[in-house]
Parts: C-alpha cells; sequence; structure tokens
C-alpha cells in the first residue's frame, strides 16, 4: 500500500495511538513520542557551508526526512513556507521537488548555500529545489502547484504602541508613536514620566544577544548593548544586557501584556464603559508640586441586573479592580486602582470614548509593584536584529523600560530580489515584505492568530485535492501553565476544512529555547506535535 493509499485510510480520535507507521525505525518513550536522535552529523554533511547555531529553532533533519517519507511519494512536491535555514531540502534526495520561502534576508542565503552544499553530495538534486524569496502570506495561494506543505511556526517580542496596542518590534515603522518614558529626568523634576516617542527610523542588524528570565515568567532577548532602566544603590540607571545579573530589577510599567478582546463579555463592557464610565486622573502633591501618577477606569450605576452584569463581565476578562460600597442613592461604582489595571482595560477592552481622552503625556511611572526581578540570564548567540530610534529615546519593552539605541534581536522586515522560481508562477510582486500586517513573527498574539487562519485558508486553497498539511508546531508554559498551541493549530485548519489523519509527537526536549530554560529552572514542553491534515 503506498504512503497516499494509507494515509487516505487513517482516521483520529482522542484515544488513538501514534501511529507505528511513521518512524518506524526510531525507539519511542513510554508515552509513545518519537526519539529522534541529534542531527549534526548529517547536517554538516548534507550543509556543510553555514553553521547550524546560527538559527536557534532549527527542526530536527532526521524528523522531517521522516515526515516527507511520511505524507509524500516520490516526485511529488513539498511546500515549506517558512524554510528558516531550508531544512526541507533533505526532501530532495527522496526524489521530491522542494519549494520554499523565507521572509528573512540572511536565512534566504542561509538556504542558498545549503542548496550549494547538499548538491555536492547529491548532484541530481538541482531541478527539484526552488526558492521564493519573500513572505509567504503574500505568496500564497499557489493553485495546483503543492502535493503537501510541512512548516513550523515561531513567534516574536512586543513593544507598547500609543493606542494602547503590543506589537512585535519588526512590524514597526518609521513615524509610529509609542509610548517611552524621559530618558532622564526634566529639570526640576526628580522622577521620569512617560512620554509619547515617535519612531525615528528602524535598522537591520546581526548582535551578540543575552536571553532574560523574569521571576513571573517573563522572557526577552536583547542584545549585549541594550540598556534597561535599573534600580540599583537606592537609585535609578541605564544597564546594558551584558552587565545584568540575577536578582537585578528592571523599571516596568506593567508587569502584563494583553490583546484584544473578541466576545460578548468584551464587547458588552466595552459599550458599559462608554456608555457610563469614565477616566480619572489621580494626583499626588510633594514638595510644592503636582505629579499625575496615573488614571482610574471607573463605572458608576444603581444596584441592580446592570451593575451585577457589568462586575461579571468585568471579572471574566481579568480585569482587576474594585467596587465601592453603595452611596445613600443605591450608587455603585467599579474601579481600577494603578494605572497598570487601568491600561490593560483600555487596551484590552478599548471602550473607544475612554482611549480618545487618554493622555499618558507627564504621567509619572508607577511606584508600587514597579519593578520586575530578574532570575536567570543567558548567551544565546548571533541574533538578527532590528534597531529602533525614538524621539525619546526609549520605549516599553514586554512591559519594561527601556532604552532604544541598539537593535533588538527580532524577525527582520525588508524587501527580497525575485528569483526565476517566482517569475515562473507569476508571482511577480511575491518578494515585497509587508510593513508587518502579515509578517507572523512581528504581530501580537491576538493579530497572529487572525492573520494564521487566513494564511492556513491559503494553504487550503494551494494544496491539491487528497494533498496533506503538516504543522510543527510546539505548545508553551506561559505563567507555569502550558499554552495548548497544538490544539489551536489544529482547531483552525479544520475549520476551514482540513481533516486530522495524524497527529504524532517527538521526543523534542534538546531545543535551542527549551534548552536555555532548562537551564535556568523554568518548566519546559517537552514533546512537538507533528499535526497532519488532509484536504478532501
Amino acid at each position: 500500500m503506498s504512503n497516499k493509499q494509507r494515509l487516505s485510510k487513517l482516521s483520529w480520535n482522542s484515544t488513538m495511538p501514534m501511529l507505528d507507521s511513521f518512524a518506524p525505525g526510531y525507539d519511542r518513550t513510554s508515552e509513545g513520542w518519537v526519539i529522534f536522535p541529534r542531527d549534526t552529523e548529517l547536517r554538516h554533511r548534507l550543509f556543510p557551508f553555514t553553521d547550524p547555531a546560527e538559527h536557534i529553532a532549527k527542526a530536527n533533519m532526521l524528523m522531517v526526512e521522516e515526515l516527507v517519507n511520511y505524507v509524500s511519494e516520490y516526485g511529488e512536491t513539498i511546500y515549506d513556507p517558512f524554510a528558516g535555514t531550508g531544512t526541507i531540502l533533505v526532501g530532495a534526495p527522496l526524489g521530491r521537488k522542494i519549494l520554499m520561502s523565507e521572509l528573512v534576508d540572511t536565512f534566504v542565503q542561509t538556504i542558498e548555500l545549503n542548496t550549494i552544499g547538499i548538491q555536492q553530495t547529491y548532484p541530481d538534486v538541482k531541478e527539484l529545489i526552488s526558492l521564493i524569496p519573500g513572505n509567504a502570506a503574500n505568496i500564497l495561494p499557489i493553485p495546483g502547484v503543492c502535493d503537501h506543505m510541512i512548516f513550523c511556526l515561531h513567534p516574536g517580542t512586543r513593544v507598547l504602541t500609543k493606542n494602547l496596542q503590543w506589537l512585535c518590534i519588526g512590524s514597526l515603522s518609521a513615524g509610529d508613536v509609542l509610548v517611552g518614558v524621559d530618558e532622564f529626568a526634566r529639570p526640576g523634576e526628580k522622577l521620569r514620566k512617560l512620554r509619547y516617542s515617535r519612531i525615528l527610523k528602524t535598522k537591520p542588524a546581526k548582535l551578540e544577544s543575552y536571553k532574560i528570565f523574569l521571576t513571573d515568567g517573563r522572557e526577552i532577548i536583547a542584545s549585549s548593548n541594550h540598556a534597561w532602566l535599573t534600580a540599583r544603590n537606592h537609585s535609578q540607571q541605564w544597564t546594558e544586557t551584558v552587565d545584568l545579573r540575577r536578582g537585578d530589577k528592571i523599571k516596568q510599567l506593567t508587569s502584563r501584556t494583553w490583546e484584544t478582546r473578541i466576545s460578548y463579555d468584551a464587547g458588552y463592557l466595552a459599550g458599559m464603559l462608554d456608555r457610563e464610565g469614565s477616566l480619572e486622573g489621580f494626583v499626588e502633591a510633594s514638595q510644592g508640586s503636582r505629579t499625575l501618577h496615573g488614571y482610574r477606569v471607573s463605572f458608576s450605576q444603581k444596584e441592580g441586573l446592570v451593575f451585577d452584569n457589568t462586575w461579571a463581565a468585568w471579572m471574566n476578562l481579568g480585569c482587576q479592580g474594585t467596587v465601592d460600597k453603595p452611596n445613600k442613592q443605591r450608587i455603585q461604582k467599579l474601579r481600577t486602582t494603578r494605572l497598570e489595571d487601568s491600561l490593560f482595560v483600555l487596551g484590552s477592552i478599548r471602550p473607544l470614548r475612554l482611549l480618545s481622552n487618554l493622555d499618558l503625556n507627564g504621567v509619572g511611572l508607577p511606584m508600587v509593584d514597579s519593578h520586575a526581578e530578574i532570575k536567570e540570564i543567558f548567551y544565546v548567540g548571533i541574533q538578527d536584529s532590528i534597531g529602533i530610534e525614538t524621539s525619546t529615546r526609549t520605549l516599553i519593552a514586554e512591559g519594561l523600560v527601556s532604552h532604544n539605541s541598539p537593535p533588538y534581536p527580532m524577525g527582520l522586515k525588508k524587501k527580497g530580489n525575485m528569483d526565476k522560481t517566482s517569475v515562473d508562477l507569476g508571482y511577480s510582486q511575491a518578494t515585497e515584505y509587508s510593513e508587518g500586517v502579515d509578517n507572523f513573527t512581528n504581530m501580537n498574539p491576538f493579530i497572529y492568530h487572525q492573520k494564521i487562519e487566513q494564511f492556513y485558508k491559503k494553504c487550503f486553497e494551494s494544496i491539491k485535492m487528497g494533498g496533506t498539511l503538516t504543522v510543527i508546531i510546539k505548545d508553551k508554559v506561559e505563567k507555569g501553565k502550558r499554552v495548548m498551541q497544538a490544539d489551536r493549530t489544529l482547531r483552525d485548519c479544520e475549520k476551514i476544512g482540513f481533516k486530522l489523519i495524524a497527529r504524532n509527537k517527538w521526543y523534542a526536549r534538546g531545543g535551542g529555547y527549551s534548552a536555555i530554560n532548562r537551564a535556568a529552572g523554568l518548566e519546559t514542553v517537552d514533546d512537538e506535535d507533528l499535526i497532519t491534515m488532509r484536504r478532501p
């Protein structure tokens, strides 16, 4: 029975055991996860001209080889829209036609070198390999070209914009307005205050970088000379990443980021806040001066069903606050007590009237819960980075008060040159890198999930009937809880029309990011899902 016939007969349910027909020559854990050895030797042999360490999240080459054999037949076309370093090239010696696209210019060059490398061992594969530099979201759909698609997904790091949205740094461009702070306290003032900060320019770079782990579970990668506002010796000072130590405290505007909430509760609460809510500034007087230290979001209503429903929606959405006792007129008041909580309500629920009245210019930085402590910090090598220069020379990165001068390690956004393949396919504009709208690695989680659903639809349109989509995806840990990213991916794809035919797992304990987290004593996810779905 051929691979395609075998797959067409498979079905899946939650009690179905791991399929022995996938990777039959490899051992498995007691949970049924496939154990693939490290691919270092094979990678060096096939890709002799590149350094395997330059991409920390490479797919295991042996695992990809087994997937190629599992889902496809000799002569069929496999497309990897997020090719990275080109691991999918292992399918070419197996007689598969390999089509790749890659957004990051650095990795496009890596793929080109790896293509040359694999041809040294297998000269006949040259005609089987095609590369389209550019954004896969703009390249797809390619109807009738792909028999199968195999790819991995990876996300990015966010900064706070003026309209209280968290956007990944690679999606920003000159003219965008962020929330920043005074680089130094202004004359006559003792404390730094919040300021709106306009992006003047952005610039890509490759820099030595570190990964910072905070005690509250947050993580961020930063270049070695990137500066943070830290509390040391009873004073605040800018400290470069390379000089940070365990136990250091970084000044923060907020300890949590947020997504725009789309639900009945969110719509109800936004409507009630716009109708009956208010935005109140709270001022602190000190030594003859008055400083605006933040805003309270409040909602007042008579006791009864309307107030109870509003309070219930508030709680369901994770908003923090307090309820005052009813006054003589039986009016109850619901309100936030901290600037952080007010920003969360405004940014995630987005009541338009209140948002339009918000002005953070000149607001003092929080004094309570105002620092994040470093648990561990590790060197992670050279990373692709985006440098941003802002009018205040500062910004808020993942809630932390940050200097803007050196680049951050993020996805690059550039314009690439078209190669012959993209012209042949009729996509002469396919390599126009987006300004961030379609760049998955540079999106906040809410926008990411919206865009990835659209991307899956394009995948569905591109794959031939009976062909397969395989997504390699790993759950993650946030604040001590496992986030089921693989389950979300499966639901999204099934909603579009894909049919699950196999869900395998492999023991992925040795990944680059997991190794860093494990060394820091943090919880890790040691299994990675290989979700294979068919287009009916």
